[in-house]
């Protein structure tokens, strides 16, 4: 994001799951506003969440937000040494309603995941965003699941969009026809 924004450009920040608690803290301070108030072009106009971890506060982590430790992880995933390694029910939970063969697809491109970035806590919180939320529910998330969802985005002050889904709504058709909505009526 960083090059693009340096580069004069602006742009909407989108995150889906984990990529939530990066994207906060890489947006604080790139705002269009906030870089125009430094004498800099670019910066972000919006930011998309999608399904998405959204720390309201700064100091949380993903294990902080639902409420697990590195010895009580979720079912769908376990350690290997460093690692946090999809494991068990991971597919079933992530792709509940998407095309097996696509299900499978994602998997096999999954790669493993540092415990490190489930326990580092943020250093920002959506409530210090200056710019336009919108948050993604998806309301049949079997991953994050969607009471947590409604309690980020109104935490956020987030516009609210709810759909019919699982976690991975990029991975169906008329899903993404409607993300892509949402991100295109953001950037306005």
């Amino acid at each position: 994001m960083k090059e693009h924004v340096d580069a004069g450009r602006e742009l909407v920040m989108v995150s889906h799951s984990f990529g939530g608690l990066p994207a906060t803290d890489s947006v604080v301070g790139e705002t269009v506003r906030e870089r125009q108030e430094k004498g800099l072009a670019g910066g972000v106009r919006a930011v998309v969440y999608i399904a998405a971890f959204a720390p309201p506060a700064p100091g949380m982590s993903l294990f902080k937000i639902i409420g697990v430790n590195e010895s009580s992880h979720p079912s769908w995933w376990s350690p290997k040494g460093d690692l946090a390694v999809l494991a068990g029910d991971a597919k079933d939970l992530l792709y509940n309603d998407i095309d097996k063969a696509v299900a499978q697809m994602a998997m096999d491109i999954m790669v493993p995941q540092s415990l490190v970035s489930n326990i580092s806590v943020c250093a920002h919180g959506t409530s210090e965003i200056v710019v336009p939320k919108t948050y993604v529910a998806a309301r049949n998330d079997l991953v994050l699941p969607y009471e947590g969802q409604r309690a980020m985005a109104q935490a956020a002050g987030a516009k609210m969009v709810e759909l019919e889904c699982g976690h991975s709504p990029f991975l169906k058709d008329k899903e993404t026809l409607l993300l892509l909505d949402v991100i295109e009526k953001s950037a306005m």
